[in-house]
């Protein structure tokens, strides 16, 4: 009996199982009386003595002590504490420490990667960057080989191997990034440009004329390789030579193919030949043709064409230019012009121009005997001021009118002379004050300005005619800002220009005796209160600036 005595004691110390459905009473008595066997715990392996709960919760083994299941149940509770607390995990003696293993924990956050590689490292390359050398060396054969397959090509008979050959080579050079190994096509610029000066003069066998597919095949590759400047310094200076003066004699052939006449004018348009090849003889015979390749082809894109070659032989070849300045007709008739590409590319020749020659005084001469000619029993002047004034008027074209003061400043820019004895000098005023009157087209009004501008700079290098024309350079500025007209937006436009004409008026090194008359001419109109609401009273003949209402 001792034994069973020592059973109960120790169910009674375990804590409490769940209710169960109620037995037969047979199958209880077996349970009772059947021998067990159970392991001895020890008091440190309770698992309700690591249990920390608030002192007012009921433990399960709080109502151990009871005999009625019916408490133990109601005082089942689960209690949690405010405060965490760990405690060491229970040890069993006799077992061995070493076979415990505790569970692998889940990586950090923090260290997505590990602090040392699984794998091995190795010194052999990597496999990218070797395939990328790999490529630059493909690359640089791949082109080599080409360049030798186009040369065989091109040296050939077959006439649409020659058009495949110049075709590819272009469409390489294009799309690279980088040019080819320009020792290698050094190496063959000679042969390429035998090719190309063999086949811009090719003949039709059926027409006798040119073999217009095949001579803008040849002139694609040159205008490419004219692109690159290290390619255009390797072509030889009596390729040059040949190539303006073929130019010349197609644009003065009237059988010339337009297509073909604008592939030639690209190229001439793109090239920087030496002055060995720019000669003054020819660039006069270019000039030449060029003003009268109308004759026989006409088009926007031949003009054009004529306007972007100008521009390059200003930049290139200044001083023949000015010798050689017929080309000043042309300039005048395309700033005229109602195209608006071809006018507004006109115009950029013609402040590329000024800018470019300053102040040549044989050029502004040039210009004053131009518009002293008769043209339409009128003097070109007269001629001219009747155009810029009738676009000027136009209200349906804003571009066209906002063109106006820019003409307006390419001619007086190129005068460079006392404009105050020049007997035009009053109607070309009146053409930009229709400018600054223009409150329909905001963008006109600003570009008056901005042409007042350039003829005040203009202006403060003459000296004496600086000082006379003083209170009429003011005047539009200051009738502007005292306008109740003027939009906020054009009213700071004016108060640049109004800096713009003290900067060049109160230079350094003026002298004393001209700064008082320089401060009641500028600035003191400014600072006193003006005596018309609407504006201020100006003289007709150099008023320039809005005219008060009545």
């Amino acid at each position: 009996m001792g034994s069973v005595e020592v059973v109960s004691s120790r169910l009674e110390s375990l804590p409490p199982r769940p209710p169960t459905p109620p037995r037969e009473a047979s199958q209880a008595v077996d349970a009772i009386t059947a021998p067990k066997h159970l392991l001895v715990l020890p008091p440190s392996s309770d698992p309700c003595s690591s249990l920390h709960t608030p002192p007012s919760a009921y433990s399960p083994l709080s109502g151990a002590g009871s005999t009625n299941p019916s408490v133990r149940r109601a005082r089942k509770r689960v209690g949690f504490s405010a405060k965490a607390q760990y405690n060491e995990a229970p040890h069993y003696p006799g077992v061995n420490a070493s076979s415990r293993r505790s569970p692998l924990s889940a990586p950090s956050s923090t260290q997505p990667k590990p602090v040392k590689g699984i794998l091995k490292q190795t010194s052999s390359p990597s496999p990218l960057s070797t395939s990328v050398k790999a490529d630059a060396l493909t690359t640089s054969a791949n082109i080599s080989d080409m360049l030798e397959s186009t040369v065989k090509q091109l040296a050939g008979a077959d006439r649409d191997s020659k058009r495949d050959a110049y075709s590819t080579l272009v469409m390489t050079l294009k799309t690279s990034n980088n040019l080819p190994d320009r020792i290698a096509l050094q190496a063959k610029m000679g042969l390429f440009v035998q090719f190309i000066q063999r086949d811009i003069t090719s003949k039709n066998p059926a027409t006798g004329g040119p073999d217009a597919p095949l001579v803008n095949n040849a002139l694609s590759l040159l205008a490419t390789f004219l692109h690159f400047p290290a390619i255009a310094s390797t072509i030889p200076s009596d390729f040059g030579v040949f190539f303006i003066d073929h130019c010349i004699r197609s644009f003065e052939d009237s059988t010339t193919p337009k297509d073909v006449a604008r592939h030639l004018m690209h190229a001439v348009a793109t090239q920087d030949f030496s002055p060995k090849v720019m000669t003054s003889d020819r660039v006069r015979r270019l000039v030449a043709a060029l003003r009268n390749i109308e004759d026989n082809l006409k088009g926007k894109s031949i003009v054009m064409s004529r306007i972007l070659i100008y521009k390059r032989l200003v930049q290139q070849s200044r001083q023949l230019m000015v010798l050689h300045s017929d080309w000043l007709n042309d300039l005048f008739t395309d700033m005229l012009s109602r195209v608006k590409e071809l006018r507004s590319a006109a115009i950029s020749l013609g402040f590329e121009a000024v800018y470019t020659f300053g102040k040549e005084k044989s050029l502004s001469r040039k210009v004053m005997e131009l518009f002293d000619t008769s043209i339409e029993e009128m003097k070109f002047a007269e001629y001219y001021h009747q155009q810029l004034r009738s676009m000027a008027k136009d209200k349906d074209d804003k571009q066209l009118t906002a063109s106006v003061p820019k003409i307006w400043s390419v001619i007086i820019l190129f005068l460079r002379c006392p404009l105050d004895r020049w007997q035009f000098f009053n109607q070309w005023l009146q053409l930009i004050q229709m400018g600054f009157n223009n409150n329909d087209h905001p963008q006109t009004k600003q570009e008056a300005n901005f042409a007042w501008n350039r003829f005040v700079w203009s202006m403060h290098t003459e000296g004496q005619s600086f000082v006379k024309l003083l209170p009429t350079l003011y005047q539009p500025l200051g009738s502007q800002l005292k306008s109740k007209y003027t939009s906020k937006h054009i009213r700071e436009v004016v108060f640049g220009s109004v800096c713009n004409l003290l900067y060049y008026t109160f230079k350094p090194g003026t002298s004393t005796a001209l700064l008082d008359s320089y401060w009641d001419a500028c600035v003191k109109p400014i600072t006193e209160a003006p005596e018309h609401k609407q504006g201020i009273p100006m003289q007709p003949t150099s008023t320039c600036g809005r005219q008060p209402r009545s």
